[in-house]
């Protein structure tokens, strides 16, 4: 039977191992399967005698990484690095939230071993930027370094996590300037860094949409720079004021004439700086692009995909994001242009090109926020007397009809509809999730007809997670879509404990999430 005792044995046994990078590297990575594996034994030695030797046996560990790392050895690097995280998460994240560390000697020391790795690691990505910067690394190894680099940049974002305390504006400003200095290659790898760390930053950095749209200037003849410096500026708030700036850089850069009102050059890089925006819910900058790029088409695919995306982002652009803004004029304009999107797939579907998903998407999309601004208008009408109450109470049941159907209709698993990406399946199932969290909210609104509903199973993880209020740094990487979803589930799941709560609390609540909710993206 495999317990405590074999992992202890299989740890010491691995920091005696000596030979070739390759065979150390491969002893680390299936003892960090091991104990990934097997969970509850590293629980266990935290909690008995054992814990003084897995502290001896971190120390090794870690002296077996610094050495690596000084000796240039990534790959025992990586390995070494990839089980310790294994250990301190497992170990970390199995204690009780309420619990002080100094009842647990080993916890404390492994909050210092996360900080010893992380300036370990710190110290083998500069090691490697510098490289590059300064063309030591010899040009048959430089994709190697990268991936190596690309690598260590993974382990210390998720070291980062472990601490609560840590200081992710500040990792995130050392990162930006990193970038700044840093080759297109080293550049486009930290990209993906820069992004996580200004995620998990409580809120964006008030420097950064100034510093970006001035290095932006100086940078238009490093095509791989500018392109990694404005997706970085789309992870901010979009504001009309930003995105007229984005908008006069992207001139200069894409060389405009003024005359046809368009790009004359760098028009795919400017494309994909369109699609980024439209990603990241700048849609006015989106549509800005769309247009501009939509007299170079050449052929009737190009056009009509251009077609659909401006139309699509027309209609994202209009959706009200207040109560008070919401009018039948509104409403018609947002589903005309959401109609004129799904037409221009569909023509593209009959050109031969697959569209289903993107037709899945925005038929979703489409529905979801017509029956939103029901329930937003239901919400909104005259209840100053008893029967007006009832119907308002009736009209919110219909509107939750209206949202179980949809999610029914758009559940991936019930859809012919086949999606192979991982990041769409993901978005597609946030917006279904949501849908349900709406739902449930216009049932529970609507329960002052003392009407038995049943709660979807998909939101039962949501209601046990005692997370959702958390502010730590497991529940910040969640999207924005997400993290507005599960706080609205969790208020709504509060109304049933309160009896004393009245209507117009409920009614704020309600708008005070769904109105967010619906102009949230992914």
């Amino acid at each position: 039977m495999f317990d405590e005792t074999h992992i202890l044995k299989l740890l010491l046994v691995i920091n005696s191992t000596k030979g070739k990078p390759e065979l150390q590297s491969k002893a680390f990575q299936c003892t960090q399967s091991l104990v990934s594996t097997h969970q509850h034994l590293i629980v266990r030695i935290i909690d008995s005698p054992s814990a003084d030797n897995l502290i001896a046996s971190i120390g090794d560990c870690q002296t077996i990484l610094h050495d690596a790392i000084n000796e240039r050895k990534y790959t025992v690097a990586i390995s070494c690095a990839k089980l310790l995280y294994t250990i301190a998460h497992i170990a970390l994240t199995s204690r009780d939230r309420n619990a002080m560390d100094i009842d647990v000697p080993i916890i404390s020391r492994l909050h210092q071993t996360v900080h010893e790795v992380i300036d370990a690691l710190s110290t083998g990505i500069n090691n490697l930027i510098k490289s590059a910067r300064f063309g030591s690394t010899p040009k048959l190894l430089c994709g190697t370094y990268n991936a190596k680099l690309k690598e260590l940049l993974k382990m210390k974002a998720r070291y980062c996590t472990l601490l609560n305390e840590w200081d992710f504006e500040a990792s995130f400003k050392e990162a930006y300037h990193t970038l700044l200095l840093a080759d297109d290659e080293v550049a486009a790898i930290l990209l993906p860094y820069l992004t996580f760390l200004l995620q998990q930053c409580r809120q964006v950095p008030s420097w950064l949409a100034e510093s970006v749209t001035d290095k932006l200037k100086e940078g238009m003849n490093k095509s791989s720079m500018f392109i990694n410096l404005v997706k970085l500026l789309l992870h901010t708030s979009s504001t009309e004021e930003l995105t007229t700036k984005v908008i006069s850089l992207l001139h200069v850069y894409g060389s405009w004439d003024d005359i046809n009102k368009m790009f004359t050059s760098n028009c795919w890089n400017i494309y994909l700086i369109g699609l980024e925006a439209g990603r990241r819910g700048w849609f006015a900058l989106m549509q800005a692009i769309v247009e501009s790029l939509f007299k170079k088409v050449q052929s009737e695919e190009s056009a009509y995909w251009l077609r659909a995306l401006g139309s699509l982002a027309y209609a994202e652009t209009q959706i009200p994001n207040s109560i008070d803004t919401i009018t039948a004029n509104t409403i018609d304009s947002v589903t005309k242009h959401y109609v004129t999107t799904l037409e221009a797939l569909k023509a593209l579907n009959g050109l031969g090109k697959e569209t289903s998903v993107q037709l899945y998407f925005v038929e979703m999309r489409m529905e979801m926020n017509v029956i939103i601004r029901m329930a937003l208008s239901t919400l909104n009408m005259n209840t100053n007397d008893e029967t007006a109450l009832t119907r308002q109470s009736r009209w919110m049941q219909e509107c939750a009809d209206r949202f179980r159907n949809l999610a029914i209709r758009f559940n991936l698993s019930e859809q012919p509809v086949e999606v192979d990406d991982k990041e769409i399946l993901h978005v597609l199932a946030t917006y279904n999730t949501c849908i349900l969290a709406c739902e449930y909210a216009a049932r529970s609104f609507a329960a002052s007809n003392n009407l038995f509903f049943c709660v979807n199973p998909t939101l039962i993880p949501i209601l046990m997670d005692s997370r959702v209020d958390d502010d730590s740094t497991s529940n910040l990487r969640e999207s924005n879509l997400m993290k507005i979803c599960r706080k609205f589930v969790k208020t709504v799941a509060e109304w049933e404990k309160a009896s004393d709560l009245q209507g117009n609390q409920r009614h704020e609540v309600y708008i005070n999430y769904i109105v967010p909710l619906q102009c949230s993206h992914e």
